[in-house]
C-alpha cells in the first residue's frame, strides 16, 4: 500500500479469526481489527501508517454489525474519527458491505438488490439443481417481475403528472388530426333542423334517433311490396296438390 501513497485503509470481510492475531500484517502499518466470532463471514480491519497521528478507539460490543475505528489527530481541528464497518444482510447469505470516514454508508436501491439476489439464485440453481434452489430462484424471479412492474407504473404516473398543455404529446395529436385521412363528423341536428350545441342536446338527439330506428310503432316501408309478397305466398299455398300425399 505504501507504493500507492495510502495512509489509511479500511477493510471489510477479513474472514480473520482470533486464533491468528498476526495474520495479514503489513510492514510500516499498524493493524487494528475486529474479528467476527459468531459468523462464518465478516470482520473488519483498519491499517494506518506509523507516521500518522492515529490511535485506536474503543467501540462498544455490537450485535448486528462489526466495526473497527481509530482517531486521527489534526492540527487546528478536532480529532477525526474513522470507522470501518461491516453490516451483514439478515435476509440472505450475500453480505452487504458499508464503510467510510465516520459514515456507515447508504443502502443500495431495492431493485438492484433484488436483481443481484435473483442472479445469484439462478447461478446457484444452475450449478446445484436442487428443488430448494430452483424454488428460491423462481420466487426471486416473480419478485423481480413485480418490482419492475411497480417501477414502470410509478414512472408512468410521474409522466402523466408532468404533462402540460405545452407537452409535445398534444402537438402530435393535433398533427394527426390535421392529416387528410381525418374525416370530419357532420353536425348533429335537432328535429327543428337547428344544430345541437351542448352535450345534453347531442345526447338527446342521438337517443331519439336510436329510439326511432328501433321502434315498432312506425309504419313499415314499401307497404305495396310487402302486400304483393303476401298475396303470392297465399296463392301458392292455395294451389291443389298434384300427388297423393296428404297436405302438410
Amino acid at each position: 500500500m505504501s507504493e500507492y501513497g495510502i495512509d489509511i485503509a479500511l477493510i471489510q470481510e477479513t474472514y480473520l479469526k482470533p486464533s491468528r492475531p498476526k495474520a495479514c500484517t503489513i510492514a510500516d502499518y499498524v493493524q487494528l481489527r475486529t474479528d467476527r466470532t459468531h459468523g462464518m463471514k465478516g470482520g473488519t480491519a483498519l491499517y494506518f501508517r506509523h507516521s500518522t497521528h492515529c490511535g485506536s478507539i474503543n467501540i462498544p460490543p455490537l450485535i448486528n454489525m462489526v466495526a473497527t475505528g481509530c482517531g486521527l489527530a489534526m492540527t487546528g481541528h478536532r480529532v477525526l474519527v474513522i470507522v470501518s464497518v461491516y453490516l451483514p444482510s439478515p435476509k440472505s447469505g450475500r453480505e452487504k458491505r458499508v464503510g467510510g470516514s465516520g459514515v456507515l454508508g447508504s443502502q443500495k436501491a431495492p431493485g438492484r438488490r433484488s436483481r443481484i439476489d435473483k442472479t445469484a439464485a439462478l447461478r446457484r440453481a444452475s450449478a446445484y439443481p436442487t428443488a430448494e434452489h430452483r424454488s428460491r430462484a423462481r420466487a426471486l424471479q416473480r419478485r423481480m417481475r413485480t418490482r419492475v412492474k411497480e417501477v414502470r407504473n410509478e414512472k408512468w404516473s410521474d409522466l402523466m403528472e408532468k404533462i402540460t398543455p405545452l407537452h409535445k404529446a398534444f402537438w402530435k395529436v393535433t398533427k394527426a388530426l390535421k392529416t387528410k385521412r381525418f374525416i370530419p363528423v357532420p353536425p348533429i341536428k335537432k328535429p327543428d333542423n337547428s344544430v345541437a350545441q351542448d352535450d345534453a342536446e347531442i345526447a338527446k338527439c342521438l337517443a331519439d334517433s336510436i329510439d326511432s330506428q328501433c321502434s315498432h310503432s312506425s309504419p313499415p316501408h314499401e307497404i305495396a311490396h310487402i302486400k304483393h309478397i303476401e298475396e303470392k305466398f297465399q296463392n301458392k299455398t292455395s294451389l291443389e296438390a298434384k300427388d297423393d300425399l296428404p297436405p302438410v
